[in-house]
């Protein structure tokens, strides 16, 4: 009942809350023209938005029980992949994700929040308020694709420097590409840059996309990694069931086959007395 009541959340939300994101990251890059005075200063005064004085956080949504198959290793193996020098500051949602990276670069600058099975954004307060003093904010999580599969993913939720939103815009062409390559029908507006019209004006635009919609997507995001772990424990309990059936049989057969000889044992022992006669 209750990873019914999280994928039919999370699917009904999805592709609004990725749209979202889409936006506050075309915001977030149009509030650095303004940090950097290639738009009217103006409009940079109204800006109260602080700048920030970190480098990168890297956010890993984990799991903080076990039994869950590869939930933790995947995630951990794609993080590392992106990231083998370990640069980035590391905070992990998950107790049980902390094993993965014990032995990695990041071992001496990482943190591990543990959250609760129902989780809320009260829970995630203390990690949602650090996100702002960092320059660019990573989330690493799974999304929930079917009941068999879940796929690790990397998002870019927060990106105010500018090496990381060139990065980003020079990708965009790949993501159309792959898009083409899928099975989705894309509209006009996949494939046309967005324009926006900005209302009441821009600076309170995008402090709301930078408090209530960021803690819509980063919730989105959490749910998102639960229901893949609520998936994942599932299939290893199935799994665990077929095995422990499987080992019954093997034990029966066992226990028939060594019957058996016992059977035939005495029936020898009992033809042989008689021949003896």
């Amino acid at each position: 009942a209750k990873m019914g009541k999280i994928k039919q959340k999370v699917l009904a939300n999805r592709k609004f809350l990725q749209e979202a994101l889409i936006t506050k990251t075309e915001l977030q890059k149009y509030h650095l023209k303004i940090k950097k005075g290639k738009v009217d200063k103006k409009k940079e005064k109204k800006n109260t938005k602080k700048q920030a004085d970190k480098g990168s956080l890297i956010i890993a949504i984990m799991s903080s029980q076990g039994l869950c198959g590869l939930f933790n290793a995947q995630l951990a193996k794609k993080l590392l992949k992106d990231f083998p020098n370990g640069e980035p500051d590391l905070i992990i949602l998950g107790k049980r994700g902390k094993q993965y990276f014990n032995r990695s670069k990041f071992a001496n600058h990482l943190k591990v929040e543990d959250v609760p099975d129902s989780v809320a954004i009260v829970d995630l307060r203390s990690v949602f308020t650090t996100i702002p003093s960092y320059s660019d904010v990573y989330v690493y999580y799974n999304m929930f694709v079917s009941a068999v599969k879940s796929e690790p993913t990397k998002t870019m939720f927060s990106a105010n420097s500018e090496e990381e939103i060139k990065a980003e815009t020079q990708n965009e062409p790949n993501k159309q590409v792959q898009k083409q390559s899928s099975d989705i029908r894309l509209t006009s507006e996949d494939v046309i840059a967005r324009t926006y019209i900005v209302e009441p004006d821009f600076t309170s635009v995008y402090e709301y996309f930078e408090t209530v919609m960021a803690e819509a997507i980063f919730m989105q995001q959490v749910l998102e990694s639960r229901l893949s772990e609520y998936n994942s424990r599932m299939l290893s309990m199935k799994e665990a069931n077929d095995n422990i059936k499987d080992l019954l049989d093997d034990q029966k057969k066992e226990f028939n086959r060594v019957r058996r000889a016992k059977i035939n044992q005495s029936l020898t022992e009992v033809f042989a007395g008689r021949a003896l006669w």
